[in-house]
């Protein structure tokens, strides 16, 4: 069965259809979504299109791809229920969630995974998941590094890409010194983007902004100094907005 992106002979196309003939061989569950991604829903016009192909299905039947791959398989709906059944998270288990599923969801762009979770199951496990990641944020900094980092990563689920956002302020807000310490520890550079995690979408979050105000009369210097300039970032920023 020919594959031709342009519809005629060339040698970009015979080398785009030899590589997604050996893709749908490794993930032969996901051969129909592969299909499509390549030669249905975004046809090629022009060789550049047809390299980029190429070069993403290069990426797909790479060694290290195939292994992260297999790994989600294994193992991010079981970790999912355990932490759900168990009702508790460990730190362990949050940091290997943020792995899995930022992989999961960049591969589900990439035409995987196409079959590995039900519909329901973004709610019922994914959100459910998430939610007791960031209700455990108070404990420890590192619970919000990676509810930040999911929210940085997770692009292809367009529900829990627009929802995330309330947890990373639900987040925050169970630990709003926590999140200070993280920004103190950035430059300046760094610090401008940090302060956009208190924004929900482009409105910075009344109850953080009135918990820094609080913290930048009533605190340590170092938390004072911190709320202060953290402040006066988000008022700049939502004045771009």
């Amino acid at each position: 069965m020919k594959f031709n992106a342009f519809g005629q002979d060339n040698k970009l196309s015979e080398n785009l259809q030899r590589l997604f003939e050996k893709a749908i061989k490794i993930y032969p569950s996901d051969s129909i979504t592969l299909y499509k991604s390549y030669f249905i829903w975004f046809p090629s016009r022009n060789s550049k299109d047809i390299q980029n192909k190429i070069s993403k299905l290069e990426g797909l039947i790479s060694k290290n791809t195939i292994d992260r791959c297999q790994m989600v398989e294994r193992n991010l709906r079981p970790l999912m229920v355990s932490i759900i059944d168990a009702n508790s998270v460990s730190l362990a288990q949050s940091e290997k969630f943020t792995t899995l599923y930022s992989d999961f969801d960049y591969f589900s762009g990439q035409g995987l995974f196409s079959k590995l979770l039900k519909d329901d199951e973004s709610h019922n496990l994914v959100w459910k998941t998430l939610s007791k990641i960031a209700q455990v944020s108070g404990k420890d900094t590192s619970y919000m590094t990676c509810m930040l980092k999911l929210s940085d990563n997770i692009r292809t689920n367009a529900e829990v890409a627009e929802g995330i956002q309330d947890l990373v302020i639900q987040s925050i807000l169970n630990n709003p010194k926590g999140f200070l310490d993280m920004y103190i520890a950035r430059n300046k550079e760094e610090r401008e983007r940090f302060a956009g995690y208190i924004f929900y979408y482009e409105t910075p979050d009344e109850k953080l902004v009135n918990i820094y105000k609080e913290i930048s009369i009533n605190s340590t210097k170092v938390y004072q100094s911190a709320a202060k300039e953290l402040l006066q970032i988000v008022e700049n920023q939502n004045k771009n907005y």
